[in-house]
């Protein structure tokens, strides 16, 4: 079902799981939650991004992707940013991604 919205389903399997919240995370992610606060995030970023450089290149027998970014200061946020960027790239291209930031400022 590509391309087709999930949110009717993402809603009801919500509805039906979110008593036993805590048991879940302890099956699945082997934790045990003294307390749980549910985080209300949507997942709206879109942003409209030009990556410097991105390469397909053949490494070791293999192909890759290979990411440069350039940045004239420190942005703290640039590791969320590349992160982005390689999970774009992945999905994308369905390569591994080699990324560096290049910081000229």
């Amino acid at each position: 079902m590509d391309g087709m919205p999930s949110q009717p389903y993402d809603i009801t399997i919500k509805s039906i799981f979110s008593d036993i919240t805590d048991d879940m995370m302890a099956y699945f992610m082997n934790i045990n939650i003294d307390k749980a606060e549910e985080l209300n995030i949507e997942f709206t970023h879109v942003e409209r991004r030009d990556s410097d450089m991105i390469y397909k290149c053949i490494v070791e027998d293999s192909n890759v992707a290979v990411h440069l970014e350039f940045q004239s200061g420190n942005d703290k946020k640039m590791p969320y940013r590349m992160l982005r960027y390689a999970l774009e790239i992945i999905e994308k291209y369905s390569l591994p991604v080699y990324q560096a930031v290049i910081i000229y400022g």
